[in-house]
């Protein structure tokens, strides 16, 4: 629910920002990951595959391209 998802991404950013807390989170909703990552690590077959920046998934067709791509 996207109530949950703003309950959890305000929590988050307290960690972060209030606590100077580092988070790791395992998420396949892109757009979630994206929004409240600094930086995003892709797996592919188990194994870390590529890291990207914040301003890179702003790139029109960044998740089409880049990403679905991976899977196929």
């Amino acid at each position: 629910a996207p109530e949950t998802c703003t309950s959890i991404k305000e929590f988050l950013f307290r960690m972060r920002d209030d606590r100077g807390k580092t988070i790791l989170l395992f998420e396949h909703n892109y757009d979630f990951a994206f929004e409240v990552g600094d930086s995003v690590v892709t797996l592919k077959e188990g194994h870390l595959s590529e890291k990207y920046w914040p301003h890179v998934f702003k790139e029109p067709g960044f998740i089409d391209h880049k990403l679905y791509s991976m899977i196929s």
